[in-house]
């Protein structure tokens, strides 16, 4: 999925046209890759509580013990376990 700089160092992720699969695995899948131990995730699209909700049940769906979620206010984190 493609990134779009935001011009204050954050990315916003946006919906690519034909993309097949959960915009929710592509977030999911950079992190698990990545050396970082935590993540805020952040998108001008998503509201802050969907873009919880939609993490989580795709680390439901796929059984990824791992990675938690967490949620205060409008801060939207991934963390590995």
């Amino acid at each position: 999925m493609p990134e779009k700089e935001d011009g204050d160092g954050t990315c916003s992720l946006f919906k690519h046209e034909g993309r097949k699969g959960s915009k929710y695995d592509l977030i999911i899948d950079k992190f698990s890759k990545s050396d970082m131990t935590s993540v805020r995730v952040e998108s001008k699209n998503i509201d802050p509580k969907m873009l919880a909700i939609g993490l989580r049940n795709r680390i439901k769906t796929r059984q990824i013990k791992k990675i938690k979620v967490s949620q205060r206010g409008d801060n939207v984190c991934l963390t590995k376990e």
